[in-house]
């Protein structure tokens, strides 16, 4: 008997999520017609926060050709158009990123779906219409990472059914390894010879200073995570939100990537990471994470450049969020609690991992504290390693509350995961897919109510 009716709440709430997507407002239709549209897919924020830069550069060229014809460009999310609505462009210019190894973001899982199924990065999907655009023309600027083998796989399966659908390439693909100054500028050249944009000022590189440095699981026989708070130099102070992205530039003039691990609702500018030391496979350390944990001291110049991620801020403070992190995952879950407990939330999800309970406790005197005050209606906290009780994952609290997130969903909740690829995030996609159902899953994913900052 509770097996059947487990199975018709089931069936009531996947009825409903599916309703769900009718409410979304339309596609971008054929019969609009552009000039120019600028179509991004984003899994952090960047590729989002270049078109938008992109976006600006055109309208600033229309205000100053006022006296001759000047394009209009549009900005759309891939999930907000179909290849019927670029039968209606001149010019398409496609910002995208690939997401771990050759994944397209998640905002675009029903775009893959529908428009690209016979590409191996959706391989059981079905349907691959596209209409005849030989009228249009475009070019791609693909972001990836080339740790990963299938390096910027999916801005080249999007060429790829551009190619085949007849459209014209402006120029070639332009390949973007983690935000390659380089490349970016062979873009903007593209954009400037073409369209005779003119790059406009970016994101400027703050000195800044260490300030504290914390380990955060001292006793602990598992890699070291610390909690590291900086500031600025000069009169101009860091300006961050939850979900931003600190890129941090290394003696050896690489750049590291951490995200914001708090909420500076005082605007003092103070800057918090949570960094786990990382030792590589032969037994030398991370360069990044040693150098900030170990080396930096009140007297180093750190630059930093903040690039804006996901914009958690934008989260309405009148639905609930089921938060899930682990490691130094911890940070981006740890800057969205701040700024929802400032903003007087009440009920709230947290699921956080680690390894050991008797040694790896991080913060949890601060999740504690958003339990006392309301922000936290529930916290899970999962040990993966601990010899003192069963091993737990932050997906086994999932499995283990069904019903509460069907429950939290259903009153708008957004789901937000920080932490690693491979591992956490992985894992509770996994289960979401399980316990949800692929339909409500991607449902979420293109109403952006489930957010991932992974890496």
């Amino acid at each position: 008997m509770e097996i059947a009716y487990a199975s018709a709440l089931t069936v009531i709430w996947t009825l409903a999520s599916l309703w769900w997507l009718r409410q979304r407002p339309a596609l971008a239709g054929a019969s609009e017609q552009h000039d120019i549209v600028l179509v991004y897919a984003s899994q952090s924020g960047t590729a989002r926060r270049l078109a938008e830069r992109y976006l600006q550069q055109f309208n600033a060229a229309r205000e100053l050709n006022t006296t001759v014809h000047s394009p209009a460009a549009r900005l759309y999310a891939l999930d907000e158009i179909s290849p019927q609505t670029l039968a209606g462009c001149k010019v398409a210019l496609f910002v995208v990123s690939t997401f771990g190894d050759g994944v397209a973001p998640d905002h675009a899982t029903a775009f893959v779906r529908d428009h690209l199924g016979r590409h191996p990065l959706n391989a059981s999907a079905t349907g691959n219409s596209w209409p005849e655009l030989s009228q249009l023309r475009y070019a791609v600027l693909a972001l990836g990472d080339r740790h990963y083998a299938n390096f910027c796989a999916f801005g080249h399966c999007l060429d790829q059914a551009l190619q085949h659908a007849g459209a014209t390439r402006l120029w070639p693909v332009i390949e973007v390894d983690r935000q390659a100054s380089s490349a970016l500028q062979q873009w903007q050249q593209q954009l400037q010879h073409q369209f005779q944009l003119v790059e406009n000022q970016t994101t400027t590189a703050l000195s800044c200073r260490l300030l504290h440095r914390e380990e955060l699981n001292p006793q602990s026989p598992n890699p070291s995570l610390y909690l590291v708070r900086m500031s600025a130099l000069g009169p101009a102070p860091l300006r961050f939100e939850p979900g931003d992205i600190a890129q941090v530039q290394l003696p050896n003039g690489e750049q590291r990537s951490y995200s914001v691990a708090n909420y500076d609702s005082q605007g003092s500018g103070q800057l918090e990471l949570i960094i786990r030391q990382v030792t590589r496979t032969d037994g030398t350390p991370g360069v990044g994470s040693h150098w900030l944990t170990e080396r930096v001291d009140g007297g180093s110049e750190i630059l930093i450049r903040i690039q804006s991620g996901l914009a958690l801020t934008r989260l309405s403070v009148h639905t609930p969020v089921i938060m899930i992190g682990a490691g130094s995952g911890l940070a981006g879950v740890r800057a969205l609690l701040q700024y929802r407990q400032q903003a007087g939330v009440q009920g709230d999800w947290l699921i956080t991992g680690e390894r050991d309970a008797r040694f790896d406790l991080p913060l949890w005197q601060q999740w504690q504290h958003a339990c006392d005050d309301g922000t936290l209606g529930h916290w899970d906290a999962c040990f993966s390693r601990s010899p003192e009780q069963p091993f737990s994952y932050v997906q086994d609290a999932l499995m283990a509350h069904p019903q509460r997130l069907r429950d939290l969903l259903m009153r708008g909740a957004c789901i937000y995961v920080c932490g690693s690829a491979a591992g956490l995030g992985e894992s509770v996609d996994a289960c979401l897919h399980s316990l949800l159902g692929p339909a409500v899953v991607t449902i979420l994913q293109t109403q952006q109510r489930y957010l991932r900052d992974i890496y």
